[in-house]
């Protein structure tokens, strides 16, 4: 990533935003160390425009493929969501995953069968990330007298947030109320 010293005003936001802690202010100017995966966050925050991609043809580390953000880890460090590393050129899962056996008493029982299984599964799931396309397909059906809809969502850095948009053909109030 690239900071336009001239467009940086020096806000912070970029800092408090960035996965890695990569970025810090140094004579009221953000300055992105070596620890900066290429993940975009720090761009997509900025309010002055004033960091960018930069060069790709220099990019260092290997891409990670492990989401749509496809980091640029370097040997050695770890990518924006924090769970892989590039140890010697191959990318290291550093966070297990836990079997629903040790999270149940978190999130609770498994959902009974009728709504566990998706109907479709892959639709509209690849993205252009940062820009939330909806699904192309809206689909419906009932289970053992379930209502069952697809319900299409975006995780931007599958760490920081969610957004899920539910279509309905019963009015459930004013858009952006719930």
């Amino acid at each position: 990533m690239k900071v336009d010293l001239e467009k940086c005003v020096g806000c912070g936001t970029c800092v408090q935003d960035c996965p890695l802690g990569a970025i810090r202010l140094k004579k009221k100017k953000a300055v992105i160390d070596d620890r900066c995966s290429q993940c975009g966050a720090c761009m997509r925050v900025c309010p002055e425009e004033a960091i960018s991609v930069g060069d790709l043809s220099v990019l260092e580390g290997m891409q990670c493929d492990a989401c749509p953000i496809e980091c640029r880890i370097k040997e050695g460090n770890l990518g924006a969501c924090q769970r892989y590393r590039n140890e010697n050129g191959k990318l290291v899962r550093v966070t297990r995953v836990h079997p629903f056996s040790e999270v149940e008493g978190s999130v609770g029982p498994d959902p009974a069968e009728a709504i566990r299984k998706p109907l479709i599964t892959g639709i509209g799931s690849g993205t252009t990330y940062p820009d939330c396309k909806p699904a192309p397909y809206i689909v419906k059906a009932k289970r053992h007298d379930v209502d069952v809809v697809t319900v299409v969502t975006e995780a931007p850095l599958s760490y920081s947030g969610i957004m899920v948009k539910i279509d309905t053909d019963i009015p459930i109030g004013e858009e952006g109320r719930l």
